[in-house]
């Protein structure tokens, strides 16, 4: 357990694998927080953009990629 826990996030997050699973939870965590978001992920994340701005965020951007490869933007 870390001295210092993070209580609150401000500024600018990028989450990956933010269109479900973790990714998705750690990026509500920072929408809530109103953190500006680049979220990325290897599908299509539209519904997880709309939960996004109901968190409360007020800018997300967003890139279709594969991080996984060199070849991974779309």
């Amino acid at each position: 357990m870390s001295k210092n826990p993070i209580d609150e996030l401000s500024g600018f997050c990028v989450v990956t694998g933010a269109s479900s699973g973790i990714g998705l939870e750690l990026a509500k965590f920072a929408a809530k927080d109103e953190c500006d978001l680049l979220i990325a992920a290897d599908c299509d994340f539209s519904p997880a953009e709309a939960t996004l701005h109901e968190c409360g965020t007020v800018s997300v951007e967003r890139i279709e990629v594969d991080l996984g490869s060199a070849r991974g933007h779309r």
